[in-house]
């Protein structure tokens, strides 16, 4: 699929500064394709040109990838400790896990009655209502 399927001339204008931007300033790209920065703001905050851009960045790297990988096994080689992580990474050796836990564990409400149950609501309705009132 082609990164400017579905994109106007001037998307494909704005995605191509943005992907070539270097030190160039927003204001400088947004001169150049004849917006306002305010303008060039809107369309940099558009999910397709944030992935159009992204796709570009990929693809120019892509090509770096050998340049890349040397450069790794020569610091693995030297025994670089981050380089050795990011190796065994890479090759799917060493994955990362953690748990998260997502339910809140509270019994005492399993064991109290309608009322009680009531009562519980009510005084929470009242803390929220002081603390609205003592953030305004």
């Amino acid at each position: 699929m082609d990164i400017f399927d579905g994109l106007t001339e001037l998307e494909i204008q704005i995605v191509q500064e943005l992907a070539n931007k270097g030190n160039r300033s927003y204001a400088d790209i947004a001169d150049k394709v004849g917006l306002s920065e305010r303008q060039l703001f809107r369309y940099r905050q558009k999910s397709h040109i944030k992935k159009a851009v992204r796709n570009i960045a990929i693809q120019e790297l892509e090509s770096e990838i050998p340049t890349m990988i040397n450069a790794l096994k020569k610091n693995i080689q030297r025994g670089d400790y981050r380089s050795i992580e990011l190796g065994f990474k890479t090759l799917g050796l060493l994955v990362e896990k953690s748990e998260v836990k997502t339910t809140i564990e509270d019994a005492r409400y399993n064991e109290m009655s309608e009322e009680e149950l009531d009562r519980e609501i009510a005084e929470i309705d009242r803390e929220l209502k002081v603390l609205q009132g003592g953030a305004k």
